[in-house]
């Protein structure tokens, strides 16, 4: 009969389910640009290392001021993990078409964006080329945030059924 025992093989159903939807291109952006920040993270971490070591002032990286290089290198690579992971588990989900992803995504965006604002603020802070570094980051987030909202990929998301939502 049409009897299937679970984990088996499904026959073919005409009909593709909700997450199959074609993404349309303001979502594909979206995506790509998620994974161009966990790459660009890479880049920031070997930068803020690069800016550390040229400097004797390691306090401009860590909170206490204490740390020496090691300790900038060490912090700097678990932050950068940390974001990578962020980028690249967002991405995954909007890709599925998860609204949630859509909305921590933009949430983390602001959190981002403070971190961002304070980075360039910091008149004794931060180098110049660290913030430079700091702004292309923020850059690639709002192009995917900005993405994500578009009126294509707010359809995307809602076509997603009940498990997108």
């Amino acid at each position: 009969g049409d009897y299937q025992p679970a984990g088996g093989p499904q026959p073919y159903r005409s009909g593709a389910p909700a997450a199959a939807l074609t993404m349309p291109a303001s979502m594909a952006t979206a995506v790509r640009l998620m994974y161009a920040g966990a790459a660009y993270t890479v880049v920031w971490v070997i930068g803020v290392i690069a800016i550390a070591a040229g400097t004797k002032d390691y306090s401009v990286y860590t909170s206490s001021g204490h740390s020496g290089l090691a300790g900038v290198a060490v912090f700097t690579v678990l932050l950068g993990l940390v974001q990578a992971a962020l980028w690249l588990g967002i991405a995954r989900r909007c890709r599925r078409g998860r609204s949630g992803a859509r909305t921590a995504g933009t949430l983390l965006f602001a959190v981002y964006t403070l971190g961002t604002l304070s980075t360039l603020s910091a008149s004794d802070g931060a180098p110049g080329p660290a913030k430079l570094v700091t702004l292309i980051g923020w850059l690639i987030a709002l192009g995917a945030v900005v993405a994500l909202w578009q009126p294509a990929s707010r359809a995307f998301f809602r076509g997603q059924g009940p498990a997108g939502r």
